[in-house]
This record gives structure tokens, sequence and C-alpha cells, in this order.
């Protein structure tokens, strides 16, 4: 299991292995097709190189939407819930070719915010309209079958729960498990990351 995602999330650095773009470096392609294509190729190549390490699960890819102002941004597809769904498909295809499971995250969606979870604690102000509309790129794949595990986010989202969604059972429980009938499995983001420093007994 591996952060192996492209940029600087390549938890694995050696001079014997191909550098990896961004997912949003492929987006500048203008055509569809294109994108579609080189997001298949792009799973290929990272699956090949973790089956070559004896890996199998890559926590990865990312499905929040594209924000200009989101520290997520170079990690994310693109703004609009298709895109991201046809790009992922694609790109979790590519991976399902060299055998590798996927995780997508950060459920129920952090591209809408400002801060970062790694360095504070986050909230989304969405409306539960808005939030649950971002939830779409995870509902469709979950309910197409390629997805072995998903990812919470550290985030809080105030107009519909006080706690981050990695602590949740509405997310969870009521969203994750029952609205998008997920059975796979549930995996915690970094537990250390400042988003959740005020959740610490939860935690132990």
């Amino acid at each position: 299991m591996i952060d192996y995602e492209g940029g600087h999330i390549q938890r694995i650095s050696s001079p014997d292995l191909p550098s990896i773009p961004y997912m949003r470096d492929l987006m500048v392609r203008t055509s569809p097709d294109e994108q579609i294509r080189a997001m298949y190729k792009l799973g290929r190549e990272v699956g090949q190189i973790l089956s070559s390490l004896g890996i199998d699960v890559l926590l990865g890819p990312v499905v929040d939407q594209f924000s200009i102002d989101n520290p997520l941004k170079k990690r994310a597809i693109a703004s609009d819930t298709e895109t991201i769904i046809s790009r992922a498909r694609s790109y979790i295809q590519g991976l399902h070719e060299e055998r590798i499971h996927c995780t997508l995250k950060h459920f129920p969606g952090l591209g809408a915010t400002s801060s970062d979870t790694h360095h504070q604690v986050t909230k989304d102000q969405r409306t539960t309209a808005d939030i649950h509309a971002s939830m779409q790129p995870f509902e469709q794949l979950i309910k197409e079958g390629l997805i072995s595990l998903v990812m919470p986010s550290h985030a809080i989202y105030p107009q519909v729960d006080p706690l981050p969604a990695t602590l949740s059972p509405y997310w969870l429980k009521e969203q994750l498990r029952k609205q998008c009938h997920f059975t796979g499995m549930i995996i915690t983001d970094d537990t250390s990351m400042k988003a959740l420093s005020n959740h610490e007994e939860s935690l132990s």
C-alpha cells in the first residue's frame, strides 16, 4: 500500500523509477479522447511500477473537484464531476490491468476548501446539497464496482456534522455505507494531520 499519485506524491524515490506527472498535467490536452487515453496509460504505468515493487494497493486517485484556491489543485483532475468520473474511470481501468487495487479520496469531497488538512483544522462551509453533489464521483465509481478502498476527508462539514468526516458516523455509515452502498475497506488518512488536532481522544 502506497501513496504514488504523481508529482510530489511519490513515496518511493529512486533514479531507477520513472517520474510520474500530476494527473492535472494530463488535463491540458485539448481532446477529451486524448485525456482519457492518457489517463489509462498513466494507470498502466503506475500499476507496472507498483507491481514491480510487490505493491498491490494504491492510495489514489484523488477525485475531489479542482479549485484554484485549493491545496489539492495540482492533484485534482477537473472541476466538473462528469469529467472527474470519466478520467478517473480510465485511470482505474489501467491500474486494474496491472492488478492494482485503488483508493478513492477524499470522501465526501475536499475540493472546496482553501486550507490544508495537513496543517490546520479545515472547514467546508458548503450547503448539504453542494457537498452531496461533490460525492457523485465516489457514488458512480463505487456503483461500477471499480473501488476497493475509500479514504474519507479530515475536513469538517459544519452544515451537516460537527465532526471531521473521518470520525463521523453520518459520513461513514449513513452516506458512504448506506447511500453509496460501499462494502469495501474504509481507510483513514494520516491521523497526525493538524485537521484532527481537536480530536485526539477519539483517535486513541
